[in-house]
């Protein structure tokens, strides 16, 4: 029978629902692609009660998708961080300096589109989110770029202002698990100051008390700036 390779999905998600037996079966089918006829001689059955029991699998896993969505929610949710996480890099790469391809209004026009990804974040079933800063690190990809064609990174004072522009719109219930990063420093190429991790905090304390603000102070349950 042809393979649905969106089962390998579902199964990573919804596979406890299933018995140990039908699990390791579709696990085998789809992870390891074993053949029906291997999969048969692994259980000791013929290889049309292996397809059998696999299609049922799959009939557990289809309907219970159908009826909550969290595979088809994840995967929203990842394809927005993702263009984010694009964003930020594209928007540091074309803004200013001699490389220069973005104008300053097409460079707040970015970061605006990000501060829109946040708040697509507000209305998804997710309870934590975590705030990351680009970093360049030696033997990378990015590295090589950077070496080659230097462009500009965040300075601190403006990646210390976006955060708190980040928190002042994120749901007030989610739980934020990061504010920022700290690569290896053996590694650290750019931003360096990201390696004083205790003064960076520190800063966006500051930040939030100057101010007089807090996470979800212009969040509201409409979406709309308050």
């Amino acid at each position: 029978m042809a393979k649905d390779f969106e089962m390998g999905y579902l199964l990573d998600f919804y596979g406890e629902v299933l018995t140990p037996k039908q699990r390791e079966m579709l696990r085998q089918y789809y992870n390891d692609d074993l053949s029906l006829s291997e999969i048969g001689e692994n259980f000791g059955i013929t290889r049309q009660g292996a397809r059998d029991a696999i299609k049922h699998g799959e009939t557990t896993l289809k309907e219970l998708e159908a009826k909550v969505g969290f595979a088809a929610r994840y995967r929203r949710v990842q394809a927005k961080l993702e263009e984010l996480e694009q964003m930020v890099i594209d928007a540091r790469f074309e803004c200013t300096g001699p490389y220069a391809n973005l104008t300053t209004t097409e460079y707040a026009a970015t970061l605006t589109r990000m501060l829109e990804t946040i708040r697509y974040l507000n209305t998804q079933d997710i309870q934590g989110i975590k705030l990351q800063l680009l970093h360049i690190l030696k033997g990378t990809d990015l590295a090589d770029i950077y070496e080659h064609d230097p462009f500009p990174v965040f300075t601190l004072e403006e990646y210390v202002s976006f955060i708190v522009d980040c928190v002042e719109i994120i749901r007030p219930d989610m739980v934020i698990h990061r504010l920022t990063g700290d690569g290896p420093k053996d590694l650290l190429i750019a931003p360096l100051w990201s390696s004083a991790k205790r003064h960076v905090l520190n800063s966006i304390h500051r930040e939030f008390r100057l101010r007089d603000t807090w996470q979800g102070k212009y969040y509201d349950s409409e979406g709309k700036e308050q």
